[in-house]
């Protein structure tokens, strides 16, 4: 098909779609649909004594979550901390690349440009491994 035939099919394929749209009665289902729902999106689920003489703070958890059961309190058995989050990883991908760090070499004013472009070296690589000494 030349460009020229897609471009026709395209606009013809598109019309189509926009009046069955129209006939089926779309733009009325959408404002009906958006004007009957009130999301809820979170919930208060508990509150933490954290803020010393202030008030407690309110917990809030996720509706969905809590609807399809998902809701976690660790990401992963036995992981309780963000240290023992870290330390799995570090031991997970010890040879991986895990902090990448490139030393800033200047900037240069290219013309027309409305900001000066900065230039860096390459990229120096810490592993996982080297992250946790």
């Amino acid at each position: 098909m030349s460009g020229a035939g897609a471009l026709i099919a395209g606009s013809v394929l598109k019309s189509l779609d926009l009046l069955v749209w129209l006939v089926t009665l779309g733009p009325l289902w959408m404002m009906i649909k958006c004007a009957s729902v009130q999301r809820i999106r979170a919930k208060e689920m508990d509150t933490a004594d954290v803020n010393g003489d202030l008030p407690p703070s309110k917990i809030f958890r996720c509706v969905e979550a809590i609807a399809k059961g998902e809701l976690s309190s660790t990401p992963m058995e036995g992981i309780s901390t963000l240290y023992s989050l870290a330390m799995q990883a570090i031991d997970k991908y010890a040879k991986k690349n895990a902090l990448g760090t490139r030393t800033y070499l200047g900037s240069s004013i290219i013309e027309g440009s409305k900001f000066p472009t900065k230039k860096f070296g390459a990229t120096t690589w810490l592993t996982y491994e080297q992250v946790g000494e």
